[in-house]
């Protein structure tokens, strides 16, 4: 899936449903991306929400245009997450 923040088009997975047991944000390192996680979110998904974004610059998601980019992104999609929990 994708999603528009700031300009940035970020590659996620977000599966599974929240089912009062919270919802697992799965992070990458640098110089890695969401494949990743592909057994982690399977594995996990069935028992709860769980949603793991390529970081700009990485795997599918667009490289950022600017240093800043990164923090605005971070910040809206941690955003973002918060409203459709």
């Amino acid at each position: 899936m994708f999603i528009d923040i700031n300009d940035l088009r970020i590659n996620y997975i977000d599966e599974g449903e929240d089912n009062g047991r919270g919802v697992i944000l799965l992070l990458h390192g640098w110089g890695s991306n969401i494949t990743l996680f592909k057994n982690i979110v399977d594995m996990l998904s069935p028992h709860m929400r769980v949603v793991a974004p390529d970081m700009a610059g990485f795997g599918e998601s667009d490289e950022p245009k600017s240093r800043g980019a990164l923090t605005i992104m971070l910040t809206s999609s941690a955003h973002s997450a918060k409203s459709s929990a």
